[in-house]
């Protein structure tokens, strides 16, 4: 116990007491530097300039949260090899990670003629950013200050104890230095613009001035809180190893520096801004700041109210006069980097292609995001940061993030639970360029056309007219197979009844006029490749229970249809609001528009056909039609534990409740049965027993398409 105690003593004084050999500041080594518009490398041979071309990484896998980092050292090694192969040179974490990563980047580049460059990012505690406190409390103040002394001991190889408490989760015996890597760090993570407000408004105004930034008079106190911590970070690692390279300070569309017109502020809750350009490097900060955001495709809304953008930035500051202004991702680029006098980094940008992510053409057709088209976003997200002269941009994310929520569909799932399933309706689950398909080795089916796959099963029913209906299912998907011999997709239709509730349901569906053998919740109706579709029965509808008073303007506790309601509805998903111009009223406000997800889209989900469409639900073989539907379309809350939705009007909202079976049936339109026949199948949840394997998303060739095109060019 008292050497146990020693150790820890010596430690306490040695990392945190600064008891260290003094380091001759004249000879600080500088090991990448920011400058005008560029990042630059440095060594014994000079300055190159770095063209950032990264990806965000974490150690999130399924069934897992990032904080429990459950990624070993084999299989960070493998992605850093993959990410090479890309062409990327630049891999950025949100916050510290556990010492395996650490591990894996040494070993990795060591010795390596072409190793991944790292940004260190350094987040804010949740509870920290969400308590109602100020950013001059203990709880952050202190924690934020803490935690980044920690990083710049970690990547120096100098950490020697837990950090399980640290807000990032991650621990580990830091024992390799891979500073030598690391070319700068961005401090914080995305405010919350009510903690940077309330700190504005309770703290008094003042300046700064340490050893390294100080502040202008313009600068708000958490802008001055940030120039503290910043000097401390540069303090902390000039002091004790002799080191410095740059840093920033996370920012993003909600804490931008821009002042937008008050009405289109308060509609997209832009009520504050954070302007790096008030803090200031003295010249004894040898490498420099740089500014980095996070700026997706979705960052640009409050652009299409300013007929003049050029209004928003300082006086004497104008855009490059080759913006394409009918492109507000670039404008929106341009603005940043006119604003800034120091390098932009673009620290975040990518889409999503989960089937739950759509895109509006410029035909204002809304599609789901395929796997293609997501690469299709970033390269032309990529060409732009390019244009605009930034100093380079990081892919969010490399790899799928399961536990992940989004504002759209987080009411229809067990948020607690909802990392032990891929759920593809999703948006943020999916940014990944690398996916995690369920199977050990492949999926259980693929709905490409090959059937055999069904080979040894047994259908679940069969029909009076000879329609066999087959069901499966895995971590992503309930699958159907359903045979008709000589079918004719063109002239016939097919119906599949679900029955997932006892609570409610309907045993007649009046748009169709067909009758079931049980009280359906749910009706697949496949009428050709256009115009296919599921249906669900209207007292089981949970869009009017989350969305109806925004969307239909309706309480839906004031207009309770019958439970057993023989009406079946489309299947709509919200989409973000849009700026409207109301004439009658003169004002700016939302239009609140919807997507119906319920409709099927025809094509082959096989990633390695040429025709493989990501977002496609069902297709025709002959006599066989193979269909694939998210859990979360038959309102499955958690299928990892066979969870659905509760009974709405009992519950006044969405709860849970467990099931063992569903009752399914088919037929076709040719049948001339009065009523169709369902039968039992018994479901049974996996929970923490999940199966899956990698791929690389059509997204990732896509992008290594362009980055090696671009690093062939530069050589």
């Amino acid at each position: 116990m008292a050497v146990v105690f020693s150790l820890a003593l010596y430690q306490t004084l040695y990392y945190r007491l600064d008891f260290f050999k003094e380091t001759d500041m004249e000879n600080v080594l500088v090991t990448a530097k920011a400058e005008g518009e560029n990042i630059f490398l440095t060594s014994k041979k000079g300055e190159q300039v770095i063209d950032i071309k990264g990806v965000q990484i974490s150690g999130s896998l399924p069934g897992h949260y990032p904080k429990e980092n459950f990624a070993d050292k084999k299989t960070y090694k493998r992605w850093f090899e993959q990410i090479h192969e890309m062409g990327a040179n630049t891999i950025s974490v949100c916050s510290i990670m556990p010492s395996v990563f650490y591990d894996a980047v040494y070993e990795y580049n060591l010795n390596n003629s072409e190793p991944l460059y790292l940004f260190q990012g350094i987040s804010v505690d949740d509870y920290a950013q969400n308590s109602g406190s100020d950013a001059y409390t203990p709880l952050f103040y202190d924690k934020f200050s803490e935690d980044c002394m920690d990083a710049v001991d970690i990547i120096h190889g100098e950490k020697r104890y837990s950090l399980e408490s640290g807000s990032s989760g991650a621990s580990g015996f830091y024992c390799r230095d891979v500073s030598g890597w690391i070319i700068g760090f961005i401090l914080g993570t995305e405010w919350n613009p009510d903690t940077v407000a309330y700190t504005n408004h309770t703290q008094e105004k003042k300046s700064f001035k340490g050893s390294y930034l100080y502040t202008s008079g313009d600068a708000s106190p958490f802008e001055t809180m940030l120039a503290d911590i910043g000097n401390t970070v540069i303090n902390y690692e000039t002091s004790k190893y002799g080191v410095q390279r740059p840093i920033s300070f996370y920012n993003s569309r909600l804490t931008d520096p821009f002042v937008y017109q008050s009405e289109e502020s308060e509609l997209y809750n832009k009520n504050v801004q954070i302007d790096t350009e008030h803090i200031i490097a003295d010249k004894s900060f040898k490498a420099g700041l740089f500014a980095a955001y996070a700026v997706y495709p979705n960052s640009t809304e409050l652009l299409s109210f300013e007929q003049y953008p050029e209004k928003l930035l300082q006086e004497g500051k104008r855009l490059p006069e080759n913006t394409d202004t009918s492109d507000l991702y670039e404008v929106y680029l341009a603005l940043l980097n006119a604003h800034h006098s120091v390098p932009v980094v673009v620290s975040e940008f990518g889409t999503s292609a989960a089937r739950g992510s759509v895109n509006k053409g410029d035909n204002g057709e809304i599609k789901p995001v395929t796997e293609q088209m997501q690469g299709e976003i970033i390269v032309d997200c990529y060409n732009d940061i390019k244009q605009t002269g930034c100093a380079g941009g990081i892919i969010c994310q490399w790899q799928d993030e399961w536990y992940k929520r989004s504002w759209n569909t987080q009411a229809y799932e067990d948020t607690f639970s909802s990392l032990n399933w891929n759920d593809c309706q999703t948006d943020s689950k999916n940014y990944g360029l690398l996916t995690f398909d369920p199977g050990n080795k492949e999926s259980i089916c693929t709905t490409d056309g090959d059937t055999s796959e069904w080979s040894n099963d047994e259908p679940a029913i069969t029909g009076a007219d000879g329609t066999k209906l087959y069901m499966k299912y895995d971590e992503k998907y309930i699958y159907f197979k359903v045979n008709i011999k000589n079918f004719d997709y063109k002239n016939e239709k097919i119906y599949i009844p679900i029955d997932v509730t006892p609570l409610s349901g309907s045993d007649y569906a009046e748009n169709c006029n067909l009758k079931f053998e049980k009280a359906a919740d749910f009706l697949i109706v496949l009428d050709g490749k256009e115009n296919s579709r599921i249906l669900v029965q209207e007292y089981y509808d949970p869009f009017p229970i989350v969305f109806g008073e925004v969307y239909d303007k309706k309480n839906p506790f004031y207009h309770i249809p019958e439970n057993d309601s023989p009406l079946f509805k489309k299947i709509y998903m919200p989409l973000a609001a849009e700026p409207g111009w109301s004439y009658t009223k003169q004002t700016t406000s939302f239009i609140y528009k919807k997507y119906e997800t319920g409709k099927l889209i025809y094509g082959s989900g096989a990633p390695e056909s040429y025709c493989y469409n990501s977002a496609s639900d069902f297709i025709f073989s002959g006599d066989d039609t193979e269909i694939r539907i998210p859990w979360l379309l038959l309102n499955f809350s958690d299928p990892s534990q066979m969870q659905i939705h509760d009974d709405y009007y009992e519950n006044f909202g969405i709860e849970n409740m467990p099931i063992d079976s569903i009752y399914i049936g088919a037929a076709s339109s040719r049948s001339e049965e009065s009523v169709i026949s369902m039968s039992e199948v018994k479901v049974k949840g996996w929970y923490k027993d999940i199966s899956y394997h990698e791929r690389l998303r059509e997204a990732y060739y896509a992008v290594q398409k362009i980055w090696i095109l671009h690093q062939i060019r530069e050589e």
